[in-house]
């Protein structure tokens, strides 16, 4: 599996969405996504749906084959924690130096898996999940009421003027992980239980 950290840009985003609409990425990211047989090479979901290719430089502009990675979408958005509200989910920074990024992805789409589907585990996950939520109180705490939202948090930190911002937004960051909302993927969800059932009838 590929590391994954949280990253802010002024620009990777503008780059990754001109991309996306241009005519001629649609086949190149087919080519992507078949060679990784559908699968997120962060936390190692798959499914066939709303699934995304990613720079694993961060690059936008260095869209060579060896250097794209198929990512889920709370994978995808943990790329562009200031930009989160844009990419179709949402989420809340947590402390939780204690599990990686990847990690967390691969737990919470179990969790939302379980109470989507009103499994048998659904209260289980409710409450690991509103566990998770309450990691979110050390992050207002240290940086202020309102910096949980990954929005508001990645504004501070690309408006500080200051020198070798990557330095120091890596440095906050590391114990910091993005914990995805279970309301903003609600129909990414549906899609995938839908795909998981047919597949199960089959």
């Amino acid at each position: 599996m590929e590391n994954l950290q949280l990253k802010f840009s002024r620009s990777a985003y503008e780059d990754y969405s001109r991309r996306e609409s241009m005519p001629g990425f649609v086949d190149f990211k087919r080519k992507v996504l078949d060679r990784d047989h559908n699968k997120c090479r962060y936390c190692g979901f798959r499914a066939t749906q709303h699934m995304s290719v990613v720079n694993r430089d961060g690059n936008y502009r260095n869209n060579k084959m060896s250097n794209m990675l198929t990512a889920c979408p709370l994978c995808t958005q943990c790329l562009f924690v200031e930009r989160v509200p844009m990419l179709g989910g949402g989420g809340t920074l947590v402390h939780l130096p204690e599990m990686t990024q990847s990690d967390l992805n691969g737990l919470c789409h179990t969790l939302f898996c379980a109470i989507a589907n009103a499994t048998v585990h659904e209260r289980t996950a409710q409450d690991t999940y509103n566990t998770l939520k309450l990691r979110a109180n050390p992050v207002e705490s240290a940086y202020g009421e309102g910096r949980s939202d990954p929005k508001i948090f990645g504004e501070m930190v690309l408006n500080t003027p200051l020198d070798g911002i990557d330095k120091i937004a890596n440095r906050t960051l590391k114990d910091l992980r993005l914990l995805p909302k279970l309301t903003d993927f609600k129909q990414q969800i549906k899609d995938w239980s839908q795909d998981a059932a047919a597949t199960v009838n089959k």
